[in-house]
């Protein structure tokens, strides 16, 4: 009786024998060894629908573990993008939306496996955004700069897919501390090799690989951004824990750290803009702070004038001694 444990195992000898195969092929290899070693990997393959089958899988689903377990979608010429199987990304996360764009946006959450429907067994992922918070549950997100160009490209998949292709968002809260949202397309296992030929067909108008970018225009949306990020912090009403100032040397960790990985959006800008805002953030966390002990003595002033005026009211009138009443 075939297993889960068997048929994982096949898919690792499978994804073994495919990388030997594209070395094979890279290498140029005699035909005839790239012919036996394809041989072999059809033959893995068959196994696995074999054994698939006795566990609930038909060959879509297949397919779909397949690519779940490499590293991306280089078999289908779409390097760039990975597939995971929605429900074992939803083991490790919060929650599950998906975004229904014919019925306006209506949001559906899909809070427990049993739930996902088959339209959204495979999830491609596009891009992410990070938070970051403390005492409150607003999170405060970090965008990194491709987003916009991202977001747009997954649109216009979804568009160009007619109906096969959803949206899809996926959150969860790793700590206390911190957040994270991905954001891509899902699709039912069965529409999976028709929305990768609609991908290969668009790919310069879908493709998540930065050749195909606008970088002027993610440079633009890159510090806008950072600016709406900014202002955020400084203009919203701080809670008791938090401070301006932590909150905006978080960002600029996080910015810096990302430029570190992707020079290309490097500014001789961004250092003066850090240092003005966080200036205006120790101001403003100062004098909130000074804001707070003067409404607190503000208020132990009215407590002490409306506990005396209760004093003045409730003492007792007394007529004078030398006074008398006519007759």
């Amino acid at each position: 009786m075939a297993t889960y444990q068997e048929y994982y195992d096949l898919i690792s000898k499978y994804r073994d024998k495919m990388a030997e195969l594209r070395i094979a092929e890279k290498k140029r290899k005699d035909p005839q060894i790239v012919l036996f070693i394809d041989k072999e990997r059809d033959d893995i393959h068959q196994k696995l629908r074999e054994v698939g089958s006795y566990i609930g899988k038909n060959s879509q689903d297949v397919t779909l573990d397949i690519l779940g377990s490499g590293d991306n979608l280089s078999e289908y010429d779409l390097s760039e993008f990975k597939v995971l199987r929605t429900s074992r990304v939803f083991d490790k996360m919060d929650t599950v939306l998906v975004v229904d764009s014919k019925n306006n946006k209506k949001v559906i959450d899909y809070r427990y496996i049993e739930d996902f429907n088959k339209d959204v067994t495979a999830f491609i992922p596009f891009y992410q955004v990070e938070s970051w918070h403390l005492f409150d549950y607003q999170g405060y997100y970090f965008h990194y700069p491709d987003e916009q160009e991202r977001k747009k490209r997954l649109n216009t998949l979804i568009s160009l897919s007619g109906g096969l292709a959803k949206e899809v968002r996926i959150s969860s809260s790793s700590s206390f501390h911190n957040g994270i949202e991905i954001f891509g397309v899902a699709c039912s296992s069965e529409d999976l090799e028709r929305l990768f030929a609609i991908m290969r067909e668009h790919r310069s108008e879908v493709s998540i690989d930065k050749i195909f970018f606008d970088k002027e225009k993610m440079k633009e949306f890159f510090l806008d951004s950072l600016q709406k990020d900014i202002d955020y912090i400084l203009e919203r009403e701080m809670d008791e824990y938090e401070s301006r100032v932590r909150l905006l040397n978080n960002l600029k960790d996080h910015i810096f750290g990302f430029l570190k990985i992707d020079k290309f959006f490097l500014n001789d800008n961004l250092e003066k803009i850090f240092s003005e805002a966080l200036y205006k953030a120790e101001y403003l966390d100062e004098k909130e702070k000074v804001d707070k002990e003067i409404s607190k003595e503000e208020n132990k002033l009215d407590d002490l004038e409306k506990h005396v005026s209760g004093r003045e009211n409730s003492r007792p009138f007394r007529e004078s001694m030398g006074r008398r009443s006519k007759a």
